[in-house]
């Protein structure tokens, strides 16, 4: 069973995703700062980071870009936020090394099947570099 790390933003239930992606067969952790998520990473990665964009501590946008420094992180993340839906907000995610950026409220089956979709892209993308992403 693939493992999905959420960190939510504090003004919206996790709930919903957290539901939709478990009934999507992934087993899901919930966080709600970057300091927590970063210790539940050395001790196991995920195959997947879903990070809200306002969290506890650093926003998502500096804990991505703190995990994108990381040599050897061997699962996308994906960046979602209801509040910043601008084009620039878009391109710091993806500079900050985000897989993707969601901009919510999303119709939940969609998010599960960009979540799909990026893990896929993303392996597909390691196993080009002979990355072990498996």
């Amino acid at each position: 069973m693939k493992t999905v790390y959420l960190c939510h933003d504090q003004q919206a239930s996790p709930a919903s995703r957290q539901n939709f992606l478990e009934m999507a067969g992934y087993d899901v952790r919930l966080f709600q700062g970057g300091r927590d998520l970063f210790l539940a990473i050395a001790e196991e990665a995920p195959d997947l980071v879903v990070l809200d964009v306002l969290i506890d501590g650093k926003n998502g946008f500096e804990v991505c870009a703190e995990m994108h420094r990381t040599r050897h992180r061997t699962f996308p993340v994906i960046l979602c936020s209801h509040i910043y839906r601008g084009r620039a907000f878009q391109d710091e995610a993806l500079n900050s090394g985000a897989s993707d950026y969601l901009m919510m409220p999303m119709d939940l089956e969609e998010f599960v099947t960009r979540v799909n979709d990026c893990m896929d892209r993303f392996r597909t993308k390691a196993q080009g570099l002979n990355i072990d992403a498996a």
